[in-house]
């Protein structure tokens, strides 16, 4: 009977050692988590700035009036991102700035200069 009690007093301290290391190691999960979440909506909104930068370019090609393509190029990203981005012309085409969402608590100096920045140029049609 007493081996018996031992073993399962080894059994439950084993487990509680267990959770323990467990708790230590959660919060390096998260992070670890948290920074591939970042790298896949870095690389979305590159591809949505990509599509808003065409769809801009496109609009310039057919009518140069401002108003036209800037609109053309806010219409293609989420609606979210529609008020903070930045689309100005470029010789023959347009560029657009998207600041990238963060999910990782960092410092707005840093937030500030994770920017997406897509140019794309089309020939003016007559």
């Amino acid at each position: 009977r007493r081996r018996l009690r031992l073993r399962r007093a080894a059994r439950a301290a084993q487990a509680g050692q267990t959770t323990i290391e467990m708790l230590a190691m959660l919060p390096i999960i998260v992070v670890a988590v948290l920074g591939v979440l970042q790298l896949v909506i870095v690389g979305y909104t590159y591809m949505e700035t990509s599509h808003a930068a065409r769809a801009g370019a496109r609009a310039w090609a057919v009518d140069d009036s401002r108003d036209w393509w800037t609109q053309a190029a806010k219409q293609e990203l989420p609606q979210d991102w529609r008020r903070d981005a930045k689309v100005d012309a470029i010789g023959h085409g347009v560029r657009v700035t998207v600041q990238v969402p963060s999910v990782l608590p960092i410092p707005d100096s840093l937030k500030k200069k994770l920017k997406i920045v897509e140019e794309k140029s089309s020939v003016a049609e007559q």
